[in-house]
């Protein structure tokens, strides 16, 4: 990723998209969540849900995304 992180992922009952910081679930149900990640929970949420093992080196890349989104 250049200026966007932009990942997404389906599962049977949910689609798990990440824009930046803003994680996005949308269930099955019809039922939508959004989270605001902090630059420390975006390499977990990488990991946990999309099976991305970051390396410890974006953190600065994440930064500035999470800097960026906020104005």
């Amino acid at each position: 990723f250049c200026k966007t992180l932009m990942v997404a992922r389906s599962a049977p009952f949910a689609r798990f998209t990440l824009l930046n910081n803003r994680l996005t679930i949308r269930l099955v149900t019809g039922e939508e969540e959004q989270h605001t990640l902090s630059v420390g929970d975006i390499p977990q949420t990488l990991k946990d849900i999309f099976g991305i093992e970051p390396d410890p080196a974006w953190r600065g890349a994440f930064a500035r995304l999470v800097n960026h989104s906020h104005g």
